[in-house]
C-alpha cells in the first residue's frame, strides 16, 4: 500500500502490474518472484485491516525518513486565502476603469 501510494496508482491490479514490471521492488515488499498474490488478497487486506493502522505505518515511515534525515524540512512553504482584488475596474473588458487616475484607488468587487 505505501508503494500504491507513493507512486500515485490508482487500483490494485495497477499496482500488481507496476510491481510484476519491478521484481527487485516486488522482493523489497516480501513477495517471492513470480508469486505475487491474486487482487483478492490485496482487497481482504484492505477491508481486513483498519485504516488507523496504514495511517500509523505511514506515520512511522516518514519518521524514520525524518530521524535518518533523508528528508527535511529546511525550506516552508505557505498557502494562504486569496487576496480580494478589483477585477472589475482593473478589467481591461471594462470600458468604465480607470486608466488615467493612479491615485484612485478602485472599489473591490462585492
Amino acid at each position: 500500500m505505501i508503494v500504491k501510494t507513493l507512486e500515485k496508482i490508482k487500483s490494485i491490479s495497477q499496482l500488481i502490474e507496476y510491481l510484476e514490471v519491478l521484481p527487485p521492488l516486488q522482493e523489497l515488499c516480501g513477495f517471492d518472484l513470480g508469486c505475487l498474490p491474486d487482487e483478492s488478497k490485496f482487497y481482504r487486506f484492505l477491508s481486513n485491516t483498519n485504516n488507523s493502522v496504514i495511517k500509523e505505518v505511514f506515520c512511522k515511515n516518514n519518521q524514520t525518513l525524518i530521524d535518518n534525515r533523508l528528508i527535511t524540512f529546511d525550506k516552508l512553504i505557505i498557502d494562504s486565502k486569496p487576496v480580494m482584488a478589483a477585477t472589475r475596474e482593473n478589467n481591461l473588458k471594462n470600458p468604465n476603469r480607470n486608466s488615467r487616475n493612479k491615485h484612485k484607488r478602485p472599489i473591490r468587487n462585492p
